[in-house]
């Protein structure tokens, strides 16, 4: 008898395919980071430096590449994202366009007047900002920060790609969990880059989005879907709560590795369990576990290195987060620590100031380097020099491939590198 043999290729995808129909794994569920967009590497001072051998963002530019080119301009002025597959309003204040004389003589509005407009652009009251569709959304925060990226000045860059009129800050449609009475709203900066609780009864942009992954499935024809926020509760019709845009997390989220790491089903990367090893293992370094930008860096290459090798879990190529993937840790619909329920993580950072450092600077500040509250997931920047922050090593990449046509819908081939 004849026997046949398959490329080793088909029949790892045949594994994949199998097992994640038969055991529910996160194959299906998974949500790749895209890059940063920071290419260049800068020093505590903020001064540029090189950045071979920094283990900075700028060299190691972990996560999804983008399409080039980023954004296709359809006629009906709107914007398609190629990464997320997003579309975007190509007028990001369309409301101060058009509009102002209904809020007052203002482009701003507060958070219920957000929702209100883009409820009457759906309806046909605001026509002029609906560019024929009546299927508009307040975008939640995570698809707001989509916009963002750290290569070049972002309000400029935006415009560049065909975005009219982006400047301050924008509302989102995901409520902080600062406040049980839900009286603040997540705030993105588009062009500083701050993720911030703000009260609702505060005056934001509009900025209006449609499409995506609203049935919580990936989309194969975009490399770098959003995923959900974690919000469940709504506090307005047509919020993120009400809502729930973005790929849908696996169950289950987190897998402990059983070797002092935990891997994130939803993205790929995989985490060291103790989320303050420094002060747990090495008091010496730090006391609290609180250092500044260059020692955390340093202090992660001495894991790798193995002078810090109780930080490692066996392996050697852990470095800082950057901005995104300390992102992607985040449920918003939690506080203090602002995780996803049931997770396995040790020791995380909650003493202030309840930051931890990413490996990704500031681009208008270079002297700063963003960091992200684990207490309820705002983003901020702060000194490189004179702030301290917690340090929390990452491991791998957070990538997938277009889905083979001869597979069953919203399965994902995994690069694992």
């Amino acid at each position: 008898m004849m026997s046949r043999s398959f490329p080793r290729f088909f029949l790892v995808l045949l594994l994949v395919v199998f097992v994640s129909t038969i055991t529910g794994t996160a194959v299906a569920g998974r949500a790749a980071l895209p890059r940063t967009g920071q290419t260049q590497c800068y020093g505590s001072n903020g001064s540029l430096v090189a950045c071979t051998g920094s283990a900075q963002d700028g060299e190691l530019q972990a996560g999804q590449e983008w399409p080039a080119p980023r954004f296709v301009e359809n006629p009906d002025g709107t914007l398609t994202d190629k990464l997320t597959g997003l579309t975007w309003l190509k007028d990001a204040n369309c409301l101060g366009t058009h509009y102002q004389a209904d809020y007052g003589n203002h482009d701003t509005v507060t958070w219920e007047q957000a929702l209100g407009f883009v409820a009457g652009v759906n309806s046909g009251m605001y026509s002029l900002c609906g560019a024929g569709h009546t299927d508009w959304r307040l975008p939640n925060v995570l698809e707001l920060e989509s916009l963002w990226q750290d290569g070049a000045a972002n309000a400029g860059w935006l415009e560049s790609q065909g975005f009219a009129n982006v400047g301050g800050g924008y509302w989102s449609s995901t409520t902080s969990s600062l406040y049980p009475d839900g009286c603040n709203a997540i705030f993105v900066d588009l062009e500083f880059g701050q993720i911030a609780n703000v009260d609702k009864s505060s005056y934001g942009t509009v900025l209006l989005v449609r499409g995506g992954q609203l049935d919580g499935t990936p989309d194969k024809n975009f490399p770098a879907n959003v995923w959900r926020t974690g919000q469940t509760a709504s506090w307005h019709a047509g919020d993120d709560g009400a809502i729930r845009a973005g790929v849908a997390w696996p169950t289950p989220r987190f897998t402990d590795n059983g070797d002092g790491s935990v891997t994130d089903n939803l993205s790929g990367l995989v985490w060291f369990k103790d989320a303050n090893c420094i002060a747990n293992h090495y008091p010496e370094v730090d006391a609290d576990g609180l250092v500044d930008w260059s020692s955390g860096l340093a202090f992660v290459a001495g894991i790798n290195d193995g002078t810090y090798g109780q930080c490692g879990a066996g392996k050697t190529d852990w470095r800082l987060p950057n901005r995104k993937e300390m992102l992607s840790l985040i449920d918003f619909s939690h506080y203090n620590p602002a995780l996803p329920s049931g997770h396995p993580f040790l020791n995380v950072g909650l003493a202030s100031p309840a930051e931890y450092w990413t490996a990704t600077t500031k681009l208008l500040s270079t002297d700063k380097a963003w960091e992200t509250w684990i207490r309820a997931g705002d983003t901020g920047a702060s000194d490189k020099e004179a702030s301290t922050r917690y340090v929390w090593p990452v491991r791998g990449e957070s990538r997938v491939t277009p889905q083979p046509t001869n597979l069953a819908p919203g399965y994902l081939l995994l690069l694992d590198d």
